[in-house]
């Protein structure tokens, strides 16, 4: 599911586990909330409208789809992890570049300041 804004109605389905887990499309700057965390494979299926079996046959061509994970504690973000989600990455193989994950990051980061939840400070902050 596509989300324009962190916002608690948006993540309030991830709120309990305390993690957001989200694809980015690099290329267009979309965000996409992952219902949970090891269902980034299905999500990546539907945004690029591509069936299994071809994303098997052509891994690369969900190496613009980036995960990231957000944790959240006590009303806070408290996390930030880019390209460590991993179902796409062990399944398929899909590699991703500094390059991408430097993006992603940046993205998410817009993503986090133009939402509603704040960011402590300290966070911890972190690229594959």
């Amino acid at each position: 599911m596509e989300i324009r804004k962190l916002t608690w109605n948006t993540i309030s389905g991830n709120r309990k586990s305390g993690f957001i887990s989200l694809l980015i499309n690099i290329d267009n700057g979309k965000m996409y909330l992952v219902p949970e965390i090891d269902n980034s494979i299905i999500e990546a299926k539907t945004i690029l409208k591509k069936k299994e079996d071809f994303l098997e046959k052509y891994p690369q061509i969900a190496s613009n789809l980036v995960p990231a994970m957000i944790e959240v504690k006590n009303n806070k973000i408290v996390g930030i992890l880019i390209g460590y989600n991993g179902s796409l990455e062990e399944k398929y193989h899909v590699k991703h570049t500094k390059k991408q994950l430097d993006k992603a990051h940046d993205l998410v980061l817009l993503f986090i300041y133009n939402g509603d939840i704040p960011l402590s400070d300290p966070y911890l902050d972190k690229v594959a």
